[in-house]
Protein backbone atom coordinates (compact mmCIF):
# COMPACT_ATOMS: atom_id res chain seq x y z
CA UNK A 1 0.00 0.00 0.00
CA UNK A 2 1.43 3.25 -1.05
CA UNK A 3 1.58 6.13 1.70
CA UNK A 4 -1.36 8.11 -0.45
CA UNK A 5 -3.65 5.02 -0.20
CA UNK A 6 -2.34 4.65 3.46
CA UNK A 7 -3.43 8.87 4.00
CA UNK A 8 -6.82 8.18 1.62
CA UNK A 9 -7.72 4.87 4.06
CA UNK A 10 -7.32 6.75 7.27
CA UNK A 11 -8.98 9.76 5.68
CA UNK A 12 -11.95 7.72 5.04
CA UNK A 13 -12.60 5.75 8.26
CA UNK A 14 -12.33 9.19 9.95
CA UNK A 15 -15.10 11.07 7.80
CA UNK A 16 -16.76 8.21 5.53
CA UNK A 17 -17.43 10.55 2.66
CA UNK A 18 -16.22 8.75 -0.28
CA UNK A 19 -17.27 11.00 -3.22
CA UNK A 20 -15.14 13.70 -1.65
CA UNK A 21 -12.43 11.59 -0.57
CA UNK A 22 -12.03 9.98 -4.26
CA UNK A 23 -11.62 13.66 -6.38
CA UNK A 24 -9.17 15.02 -3.10
CA UNK A 25 -7.52 11.24 -4.15
CA UNK A 26 -7.60 12.46 -7.58
CA UNK A 27 -6.09 15.72 -6.88
CA UNK A 28 -3.13 14.44 -4.63
CA UNK A 29 -2.18 11.48 -7.47
CA UNK A 30 -1.86 14.18 -9.59
CA UNK A 31 -0.26 16.77 -7.58
CA UNK A 32 2.15 14.15 -6.67
CA UNK A 33 3.37 12.65 -10.77
CA UNK A 34 3.57 16.34 -11.02
CA UNK A 35 6.26 16.77 -8.63
CA UNK A 36 7.83 13.57 -9.66
CA UNK A 37 8.38 14.82 -13.61
CA UNK A 38 9.79 18.16 -12.15
CA UNK A 39 11.97 16.52 -9.70
CA UNK A 40 12.88 14.24 -12.54
CA UNK A 41 13.90 17.31 -15.10
CA UNK A 42 15.46 19.02 -12.14
CA UNK A 43 17.88 16.48 -12.20
CA UNK A 44 18.40 15.64 -15.43
CA UNK A 45 19.20 19.18 -16.04
CA UNK A 46 21.27 19.52 -13.05
CA UNK A 47 23.20 16.02 -14.71
CA UNK A 48 23.95 18.06 -18.65
CA UNK A 49 24.44 21.36 -16.44
CA UNK A 50 27.47 19.06 -14.94
CA UNK A 51 28.56 17.62 -18.44
CA UNK A 52 28.23 20.78 -20.61
CA UNK A 53 29.69 20.68 -24.01
CA UNK A 54 33.91 21.44 -23.86
CA UNK A 55 34.11 19.09 -19.94
CA UNK A 56 34.96 16.19 -19.63
CA UNK A 57 34.05 13.87 -16.81
CA UNK A 58 33.04 10.55 -15.28
CA UNK A 59 29.76 9.56 -14.86
CA UNK A 60 28.27 10.15 -11.10
CA UNK A 61 29.13 7.65 -8.51
CA UNK A 62 25.46 7.66 -8.68
CA UNK A 63 24.77 6.23 -11.52
CA UNK A 64 24.58 2.27 -11.17
CA UNK A 65 24.33 1.77 -15.54
CA UNK A 66 27.30 0.79 -17.07
CA UNK A 67 29.68 4.02 -17.78
CA UNK A 68 29.85 4.87 -21.56
CA UNK A 69 33.24 3.33 -22.29
CA UNK A 70 32.03 -0.25 -20.54
CA UNK A 71 29.31 -0.63 -22.77
CA UNK A 72 29.21 -3.24 -26.23
CA UNK A 73 29.83 -0.55 -28.74
CA UNK A 74 29.67 -1.41 -32.05
CA UNK A 75 31.83 -0.28 -34.89
CA UNK A 76 30.53 1.30 -37.55
CA UNK A 77 30.46 -0.46 -40.73
CA UNK A 78 32.23 2.46 -42.87
CA UNK A 79 35.09 2.22 -40.79
CA UNK A 80 34.56 5.74 -39.08
CA UNK A 81 36.52 5.73 -35.64
CA UNK A 82 33.46 4.88 -32.59
CA UNK A 83 30.54 2.96 -32.70
CA UNK A 84 26.98 3.11 -31.69
CA UNK A 85 24.49 0.71 -29.30
CA UNK A 86 20.42 1.16 -28.54
CA UNK A 87 19.12 3.89 -26.90
CA UNK A 88 17.88 0.91 -24.25
CA UNK A 89 21.46 -0.23 -23.67
CA UNK A 90 22.37 2.26 -21.41
CA UNK A 91 18.82 4.15 -20.29
CA UNK A 92 21.04 7.16 -18.23
CA UNK A 93 23.16 7.87 -21.12
CA UNK A 94 20.14 8.28 -23.35
CA UNK A 95 18.16 10.30 -20.71
CA UNK A 96 20.79 12.51 -20.78
CA UNK A 97 21.07 12.96 -24.33
CA UNK A 98 17.31 13.51 -24.52
CA UNK A 99 17.57 16.22 -21.66
CA UNK A 100 20.94 17.68 -23.59
CA UNK A 101 18.66 18.02 -26.75
CA UNK A 102 16.08 19.27 -25.27
CA UNK A 103 18.31 22.36 -24.54
CA UNK A 104 19.44 22.53 -28.01
CA UNK A 105 22.62 20.72 -27.76
CA UNK A 106 23.05 18.30 -30.28
CA UNK A 107 26.21 16.48 -28.30
CA UNK A 108 27.58 15.65 -25.28
CA UNK A 109 31.33 14.56 -24.84
CA UNK A 110 31.55 12.23 -21.95
CA UNK A 111 34.97 10.25 -20.83
CA UNK A 112 36.66 11.79 -24.28
CA UNK A 113 34.33 10.71 -26.12
CA UNK A 114 31.21 12.66 -28.14
CA UNK A 115 27.93 11.41 -27.86
CA UNK A 116 24.23 11.82 -29.87
CA UNK A 117 21.51 10.27 -30.69
CA UNK A 118 20.86 9.00 -33.87
CA UNK A 119 18.22 7.24 -36.03
CA UNK A 120 14.26 8.14 -37.23
CA UNK A 121 13.38 8.05 -33.63
CA UNK A 122 16.24 8.64 -31.81
CA UNK A 123 16.85 4.81 -31.22
CA UNK A 124 20.70 4.71 -31.28
CA UNK A 125 23.06 6.26 -29.58
CA UNK A 126 26.10 6.94 -31.55
CA UNK A 127 29.83 8.10 -29.91
CA UNK A 128 33.00 8.97 -31.84
CA UNK A 129 36.75 10.22 -30.00
CA UNK A 130 36.23 13.38 -28.70
CA UNK A 131 38.40 16.13 -30.56
CA UNK A 132 40.94 17.82 -28.85
CA UNK A 133 41.09 21.39 -28.56
CA UNK A 134 44.28 23.06 -30.42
Amino acid sequence: MSVAEATFALVKEMHGNTAELAKGRETVEKLVKTLEGILGSLEQKAYVAQTAPGQTGALKSRDTTPAPRAMNWRPFKTGTPGGWIYTNENERLRDTLLAAKNTGQETVVLEGHTYRLSGDEDQFIQRFPARSKK
